[in-house]
Protein backbone atom coordinates (compact mmCIF):
# COMPACT_ATOMS: atom_id res chain seq x y z
CA UNK A 1 0.00 0.00 0.00
CA UNK A 2 1.28 3.45 -0.87
CA UNK A 3 0.24 6.87 0.30
CA UNK A 4 1.30 10.27 -1.03
CA UNK A 5 2.12 12.80 1.71
CA UNK A 6 2.72 16.18 0.09
CA UNK A 7 3.81 17.77 3.39
CA UNK A 8 5.87 14.72 4.48
CA UNK A 9 3.53 14.20 7.46
CA UNK A 10 5.21 17.11 9.24
CA UNK A 11 3.04 18.54 12.02
CA UNK A 12 4.72 21.94 11.68
CA UNK A 13 4.02 22.05 7.95
CA UNK A 14 0.41 21.03 8.48
CA UNK A 15 0.00 23.68 11.18
CA UNK A 16 1.40 26.38 8.87
CA UNK A 17 -0.81 25.56 5.89
CA UNK A 18 -4.01 25.02 7.88
CA UNK A 19 -3.48 28.15 10.00
CA UNK A 20 -1.91 30.71 7.66
CA UNK A 21 -3.88 29.58 4.61
CA UNK A 22 -7.49 30.11 5.78
CA UNK A 23 -6.69 32.97 8.20
CA UNK A 24 -4.53 34.70 5.60
CA UNK A 25 -7.38 34.43 3.11
CA UNK A 26 -9.87 35.98 5.57
CA UNK A 27 -7.62 38.81 6.77
CA UNK A 28 -6.40 39.71 3.29
CA UNK A 29 -9.96 39.79 1.97
CA UNK A 30 -10.78 42.23 4.77
CA UNK A 31 -7.81 44.43 3.84
CA UNK A 32 -8.73 44.17 0.15
CA UNK A 33 -12.30 45.33 0.76
CA UNK A 34 -11.17 48.12 3.09
CA UNK A 35 -8.61 49.44 0.59
CA UNK A 36 -11.13 49.29 -2.25
CA UNK A 37 -13.58 51.20 -0.09
CA UNK A 38 -10.98 53.85 0.73
CA UNK A 39 -10.10 54.30 -2.93
CA UNK A 40 -13.69 54.32 -4.17
CA UNK A 41 -15.36 56.54 -1.58
CA UNK A 42 -12.58 58.62 -0.10
CA UNK A 43 -12.76 61.60 -2.44
CA UNK A 44 -16.56 61.67 -2.61
CA UNK A 45 -17.00 61.54 1.16
CA UNK A 46 -14.30 64.13 1.80
CA UNK A 47 -16.17 66.52 -0.47
CA UNK A 48 -19.45 65.68 1.27
CA UNK A 49 -17.92 66.33 4.69
CA UNK A 50 -16.42 69.63 3.53
CA UNK A 51 -19.78 70.86 2.21
CA UNK A 52 -21.56 69.72 5.36
CA UNK A 53 -19.12 71.47 7.65
CA UNK A 54 -19.09 74.64 5.54
CA UNK A 55 -22.89 74.81 5.47
CA UNK A 56 -23.47 74.16 9.16
CA UNK A 57 -20.57 74.93 11.47
CA UNK A 58 -22.74 74.43 14.56
CA UNK A 59 -23.61 70.78 13.82
CA UNK A 60 -21.48 67.66 14.14
CA UNK A 61 -22.86 66.01 10.99
CA UNK A 62 -19.61 66.19 9.10
CA UNK A 63 -17.59 64.92 12.01
CA UNK A 64 -19.87 61.93 12.55
CA UNK A 65 -19.76 61.02 8.89
CA UNK A 66 -16.01 61.41 8.93
CA UNK A 67 -15.50 59.18 11.94
CA UNK A 68 -17.54 56.44 10.35
CA UNK A 69 -16.55 56.56 6.72
CA UNK A 70 -13.50 58.75 6.18
CA UNK A 71 -10.51 56.62 5.17
CA UNK A 72 -7.93 56.23 7.92
CA UNK A 73 -4.99 56.16 5.51
CA UNK A 74 -4.16 58.04 2.32
CA UNK A 75 -5.15 56.86 -1.13
CA UNK A 76 -1.55 56.12 -2.07
CA UNK A 77 -1.12 53.95 1.01
CA UNK A 78 -4.48 52.30 0.29
CA UNK A 79 -3.37 51.44 -3.24
CA UNK A 80 -0.03 50.03 -2.08
CA UNK A 81 -1.66 47.96 0.64
CA UNK A 82 -4.25 46.82 -1.90
CA UNK A 83 -1.43 45.48 -4.07
CA UNK A 84 0.16 43.85 -1.02
CA UNK A 85 -3.13 42.23 -0.01
CA UNK A 86 -3.60 40.75 -3.50
CA UNK A 87 -0.08 39.30 -3.40
CA UNK A 88 -0.75 37.83 0.03
CA UNK A 89 -4.09 36.47 -1.19
CA UNK A 90 -2.20 34.46 -3.81
CA UNK A 91 0.13 33.08 -1.14
CA UNK A 92 -2.87 32.25 1.06
CA UNK A 93 -4.50 30.37 -1.80
CA UNK A 94 -1.25 28.49 -2.35
CA UNK A 95 -1.10 27.36 1.29
CA UNK A 96 -4.79 26.46 1.43
CA UNK A 97 -4.54 24.48 -1.82
CA UNK A 98 -1.54 22.56 -0.48
CA UNK A 99 -3.44 21.79 2.72
CA UNK A 100 -6.46 20.45 0.84
CA UNK A 101 -4.32 18.48 -1.62
CA UNK A 102 -2.28 16.93 1.19
CA UNK A 103 -5.46 15.94 3.01
CA UNK A 104 -6.89 14.39 -0.17
CA UNK A 105 -3.82 12.43 -1.29
CA UNK A 106 -2.97 11.30 2.24
CA UNK A 107 -6.33 9.56 2.40
CA UNK A 108 -5.77 7.64 -0.82
CA UNK A 109 -4.13 4.25 -0.89
CA UNK A 110 -2.58 2.84 -3.99
CA UNK A 111 -1.22 -0.67 -4.53
CA UNK A 112 1.84 -0.69 -6.74
CA UNK A 113 1.75 -3.20 -9.54
CA UNK A 114 4.73 -5.18 -10.69
CA UNK A 115 4.89 -3.12 -13.87
CA UNK A 116 4.72 0.17 -11.96
CA UNK A 117 6.51 3.38 -12.83
CA UNK A 118 10.26 2.89 -13.05
CA UNK A 119 12.81 5.50 -12.29
CA UNK A 120 15.76 6.41 -10.12
CA UNK A 121 14.01 7.99 -7.18
CA UNK A 122 16.19 8.42 -4.10
CA UNK A 123 13.49 9.67 -1.83
CA UNK A 124 10.61 7.24 -1.91
CA UNK A 125 10.29 7.36 1.87
CA UNK A 126 9.08 10.94 1.58
CA UNK A 127 5.82 9.91 0.03
CA UNK A 128 5.58 6.23 1.00
CA UNK A 129 4.99 6.03 4.73
CA UNK A 130 3.27 2.64 4.97
CA UNK A 131 6.27 0.61 3.90
CA UNK A 132 9.09 -0.63 6.08
CA UNK A 133 12.61 0.69 5.56
CA UNK A 134 13.62 -2.53 3.82
CA UNK A 135 10.65 -2.41 1.47
CA UNK A 136 11.31 1.26 0.77
CA UNK A 137 14.88 0.53 -0.21
CA UNK A 138 13.71 -2.31 -2.45
CA UNK A 139 11.21 -0.01 -4.14
CA UNK A 140 13.59 2.96 -4.31
CA UNK A 141 13.45 2.76 -8.08
CA UNK A 142 9.66 2.83 -8.22
CA UNK A 143 7.96 6.18 -8.67
CA UNK A 144 4.53 6.49 -7.11
CA UNK A 145 1.77 6.99 -9.70
CA UNK A 146 0.05 9.21 -7.13
CA UNK A 147 3.12 11.45 -7.01
CA UNK A 148 3.21 11.51 -10.80
CA UNK A 149 -0.49 12.34 -10.89
CA UNK A 150 -0.13 15.21 -8.40
CA UNK A 151 2.95 16.81 -9.95
CA UNK A 152 1.41 16.58 -13.45
CA UNK A 153 -1.99 17.93 -12.37
CA UNK A 154 -3.33 21.33 -13.53
CA UNK A 155 -3.66 22.42 -9.89
CA UNK A 156 0.07 21.91 -9.33
CA UNK A 157 0.76 24.00 -12.44
CA UNK A 158 -1.43 26.79 -11.04
CA UNK A 159 0.38 26.56 -7.70
CA UNK A 160 3.69 27.01 -9.51
CA UNK A 161 2.32 30.28 -10.84
CA UNK A 162 1.08 31.37 -7.41
CA UNK A 163 4.25 30.47 -5.53
CA UNK A 164 6.32 32.72 -7.81
CA UNK A 165 3.90 35.56 -8.54
CA UNK A 166 2.81 36.15 -4.93
CA UNK A 167 6.24 36.48 -3.24
CA UNK A 168 7.66 38.65 -6.04
CA UNK A 169 4.70 41.04 -5.97
CA UNK A 170 4.83 41.12 -2.16
CA UNK A 171 8.56 41.94 -2.08
CA UNK A 172 8.30 44.67 -4.74
CA UNK A 173 5.22 46.22 -3.12
CA UNK A 174 7.02 46.27 0.23
CA UNK A 175 9.88 48.04 -1.55
CA UNK A 176 7.49 50.70 -2.87
CA UNK A 177 5.94 51.20 0.59
CA UNK A 178 9.43 51.72 2.01
CA UNK A 179 10.34 54.18 -0.75
CA UNK A 180 7.11 56.10 -0.14
CA UNK A 181 7.97 56.44 3.57
CA UNK A 182 11.53 57.42 2.65
CA UNK A 183 10.54 60.37 0.46
CA UNK A 184 7.93 61.56 2.97
CA UNK A 185 10.48 61.57 5.80
CA UNK A 186 13.74 62.57 4.09
CA UNK A 187 12.34 64.99 1.49
CA UNK A 188 9.09 66.32 2.99
CA UNK A 189 9.06 69.53 0.93
CA UNK A 190 9.90 68.03 -2.46
CA UNK A 191 6.46 67.22 -3.81
CA UNK A 192 7.87 66.11 -7.16
CA UNK A 193 9.60 63.15 -5.50
CA UNK A 194 6.58 61.88 -3.59
CA UNK A 195 4.24 59.19 -4.81
CA UNK A 196 0.86 60.45 -5.88
CA UNK A 197 -2.04 58.23 -6.87
CA UNK A 198 -1.10 58.22 -10.55
CA UNK A 199 2.53 57.29 -9.90
CA UNK A 200 1.54 54.64 -7.37
CA UNK A 201 -0.87 53.12 -9.89
CA UNK A 202 1.86 52.95 -12.55
CA UNK A 203 4.25 51.35 -10.05
CA UNK A 204 1.65 48.74 -9.10
CA UNK A 205 0.99 47.96 -12.77
CA UNK A 206 4.72 47.50 -13.34
CA UNK A 207 5.05 45.30 -10.26
CA UNK A 208 2.22 43.02 -11.29
CA UNK A 209 3.33 42.86 -14.92
CA UNK A 210 6.78 41.66 -13.85
CA UNK A 211 5.34 39.24 -11.29
CA UNK A 212 2.90 37.70 -13.77
CA UNK A 213 5.63 37.36 -16.41
CA UNK A 214 7.83 35.51 -13.92
CA UNK A 215 4.90 33.28 -12.94
CA UNK A 216 4.12 32.43 -16.57
CA UNK A 217 7.80 31.78 -17.26
CA UNK A 218 7.84 29.34 -14.34
CA UNK A 219 4.90 27.42 -15.79
CA UNK A 220 6.47 27.36 -19.25
CA UNK A 221 9.80 26.08 -17.92
CA UNK A 222 7.98 23.44 -15.88
CA UNK A 223 6.01 22.33 -18.95
CA UNK A 224 9.13 21.86 -21.05
CA UNK A 225 11.22 20.22 -18.33
CA UNK A 226 8.64 17.69 -17.14
CA UNK A 227 9.06 14.38 -18.92
CA UNK A 228 5.89 12.37 -18.25
CA UNK A 229 7.54 10.08 -15.71
CA UNK A 230 9.52 11.79 -12.96
CA UNK A 231 12.93 10.40 -12.18
CA UNK A 232 13.26 12.30 -8.91
CA UNK A 233 10.36 13.15 -6.61
CA UNK A 234 11.53 15.49 -3.90
CA UNK A 235 10.18 18.21 -1.61
CA UNK A 236 10.28 20.94 -4.27
CA UNK A 237 8.32 18.72 -6.67
CA UNK A 238 5.60 17.96 -4.16
CA UNK A 239 5.31 21.65 -3.16
CA UNK A 240 4.94 22.55 -6.86
CA UNK A 241 7.92 24.90 -6.89
CA UNK A 242 10.19 23.49 -9.57
CA UNK A 243 10.52 20.08 -11.20
CA UNK A 244 14.20 19.30 -11.57
CA UNK A 245 16.86 21.17 -9.60
CA UNK A 246 19.59 19.73 -11.80
CA UNK A 247 18.01 20.90 -15.05
CA UNK A 248 20.12 23.40 -16.96
CA UNK A 249 17.15 25.71 -17.54
CA UNK A 250 15.67 25.53 -14.06
CA UNK A 251 18.72 26.26 -11.92
CA UNK A 252 19.69 29.64 -13.52
CA UNK A 253 16.07 30.76 -13.33
CA UNK A 254 15.82 29.84 -9.65
CA UNK A 255 19.08 31.67 -8.94
CA UNK A 256 17.78 34.72 -10.83
CA UNK A 257 14.56 34.85 -8.80
CA UNK A 258 16.30 34.21 -5.49
CA UNK A 259 18.99 36.80 -6.14
CA UNK A 260 16.39 39.35 -7.25
CA UNK A 261 14.32 38.96 -4.08
CA UNK A 262 17.48 39.01 -1.96
CA UNK A 263 18.68 42.29 -3.50
CA UNK A 264 15.19 43.75 -3.10
CA UNK A 265 15.15 43.09 0.63
CA UNK A 266 18.73 44.36 1.00
CA UNK A 267 17.67 47.62 -0.68
CA UNK A 268 14.62 47.82 1.57
CA UNK A 269 16.80 47.40 4.66
CA UNK A 270 19.22 50.14 3.56
CA UNK A 271 16.41 52.59 2.78
CA UNK A 272 14.73 51.80 6.08
CA UNK A 273 17.94 52.45 8.05
CA UNK A 274 18.31 55.85 6.37
CA UNK A 275 14.68 56.65 7.16
CA UNK A 276 15.15 55.70 10.81
CA UNK A 277 18.20 57.96 11.05
CA UNK A 278 16.19 60.86 9.63
CA UNK A 279 13.38 60.24 12.10
CA UNK A 280 15.91 60.30 14.93
CA UNK A 281 17.22 63.68 13.72
CA UNK A 282 13.69 65.09 13.50
CA UNK A 283 12.94 64.01 17.06
CA UNK A 284 16.20 65.52 18.30
CA UNK A 285 15.48 68.85 16.60
CA UNK A 286 11.94 69.01 17.97
CA UNK A 287 12.77 67.86 21.46
CA UNK A 288 12.57 71.39 22.87
CA UNK A 289 9.88 72.67 20.53
CA UNK A 290 7.11 70.06 20.26
CA UNK A 291 4.50 72.66 19.40
CA UNK A 292 5.96 73.38 15.97
CA UNK A 293 6.08 69.96 14.38
CA UNK A 294 6.64 67.17 16.83
CA UNK A 295 3.14 66.76 18.19
CA UNK A 296 1.54 65.91 14.87
CA UNK A 297 3.98 65.34 12.04
CA UNK A 298 6.73 63.57 13.98
CA UNK A 299 4.27 61.21 15.63
CA UNK A 300 2.73 60.33 12.26
CA UNK A 301 6.16 59.77 10.74
CA UNK A 302 7.21 57.52 13.60
CA UNK A 303 4.02 55.47 13.33
CA UNK A 304 4.36 55.08 9.56
CA UNK A 305 8.01 54.10 9.78
CA UNK A 306 7.35 51.62 12.60
CA UNK A 307 4.60 49.93 10.61
CA UNK A 308 6.82 49.84 7.52
CA UNK A 309 9.60 48.38 9.63
CA UNK A 310 7.34 45.61 10.87
CA UNK A 311 6.41 44.72 7.29
CA UNK A 312 10.08 44.73 6.25
CA UNK A 313 11.13 42.63 9.24
CA UNK A 314 8.33 40.12 8.62
CA UNK A 315 9.31 39.83 4.96
CA UNK A 316 13.02 39.38 5.66
CA UNK A 317 12.52 36.89 8.49
CA UNK A 318 10.05 34.81 6.47
CA UNK A 319 12.13 34.81 3.29
CA UNK A 320 15.63 34.41 4.74
CA UNK A 321 15.39 30.72 5.82
CA UNK A 322 14.01 29.68 2.43
CA UNK A 323 16.55 31.83 0.59
CA UNK A 324 19.50 30.39 2.51
CA UNK A 325 18.33 26.79 2.13
CA UNK A 326 17.64 27.28 -1.60
CA UNK A 327 21.11 28.73 -2.11
CA UNK A 328 22.69 25.78 -0.31
CA UNK A 329 20.65 23.33 -2.40
CA UNK A 330 21.56 25.13 -5.62
CA UNK A 331 25.27 25.02 -4.70
CA UNK A 332 24.92 21.29 -3.89
CA UNK A 333 26.23 21.94 -0.37
CA UNK A 334 23.23 20.13 1.13
CA UNK A 335 21.86 16.88 -0.34
CA UNK A 336 18.17 17.44 -0.95
CA UNK A 337 17.35 13.70 -0.96
CA UNK A 338 17.70 13.18 2.78
CA UNK A 339 14.43 13.10 4.68
CA UNK A 340 15.56 15.41 7.51
CA UNK A 341 16.81 18.00 5.04
CA UNK A 342 13.62 17.64 3.02
CA UNK A 343 11.44 18.31 6.07
CA UNK A 344 13.50 21.40 6.95
CA UNK A 345 13.30 22.73 3.38
CA UNK A 346 9.54 22.14 3.29
CA UNK A 347 9.03 24.09 6.52
CA UNK A 348 11.22 27.03 5.43
CA UNK A 349 9.40 27.25 2.10
CA UNK A 350 6.03 27.31 3.83
CA UNK A 351 7.25 29.96 6.30
CA UNK A 352 8.04 32.21 3.34
CA UNK A 353 4.45 31.91 2.12
CA UNK A 354 3.09 32.17 5.69
CA UNK A 355 4.06 35.85 5.66
CA UNK A 356 0.68 36.36 3.99
CA UNK A 357 -0.90 36.34 7.46
CA UNK A 358 1.46 38.89 9.03
CA UNK A 359 1.04 41.75 6.55
CA UNK A 360 -2.77 42.14 6.86
CA UNK A 361 -2.50 42.08 10.66
CA UNK A 362 0.03 44.92 10.47
CA UNK A 363 -2.30 46.86 8.17
CA UNK A 364 -5.24 46.44 10.56
CA UNK A 365 -3.10 47.66 13.46
CA UNK A 366 -2.00 50.66 11.38
CA UNK A 367 -5.57 51.53 10.43
CA UNK A 368 -6.86 51.22 13.99
CA UNK A 369 -3.95 53.19 15.43
CA UNK A 370 -4.38 56.08 12.99
CA UNK A 371 -8.11 56.17 13.63
CA UNK A 372 -7.55 56.24 17.39
CA UNK A 373 -4.96 59.02 17.10
CA UNK A 374 -7.25 61.10 14.89
CA UNK A 375 -10.18 60.73 17.29
CA UNK A 376 -8.04 61.77 20.25
CA UNK A 377 -6.89 64.90 18.42
CA UNK A 378 -10.46 65.80 17.54
CA UNK A 379 -11.53 65.37 21.14
CA UNK A 380 -8.60 67.50 22.33
CA UNK A 381 -9.42 70.17 19.76
CA UNK A 382 -13.09 70.13 20.80
CA UNK A 383 -12.18 70.56 24.47
CA UNK A 384 -9.92 73.49 23.64
CA UNK A 385 -12.74 75.19 21.71
CA UNK A 386 -15.22 75.03 24.59
CA UNK A 387 -12.78 76.24 27.25
CA UNK A 388 -13.79 79.73 28.51
CA UNK A 389 -11.45 82.53 27.54
CA UNK A 390 -10.64 85.31 30.03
Amino acid sequence: MERLAILSDSLISKFLVWTCGPLGLIFNLYVFVKCIRNLAYGRKLRALIFVSQAGSRLTDTGRKVGNKYLPNISKVASLLFLSLSIADLLSSLYLLSLALADSYYSSLNYTLKSDGYKGTNHNSTLYSHNQSDTASRKNASIISPLANQWISSPLCLILRFLTVTGPIASALTTFMITVDRFFIVVYPLKVSLKLNLSRALKCCCGIWSLSIICGIATCIIATYTVQGTFNDVSWYNRLCIIDDASNGYVLPYVVFLGLGIFLTYISIAIIYIITLAKIHNINAQNKHNRLLIGTKRSDNLELGVIITGLIVAAGVLSWMPAGISSALFAARLIPYHQEIVSNFATITTLIMSANCLVNPIIFIILSRRIKSTRNKRKQRHHRNKILPSF
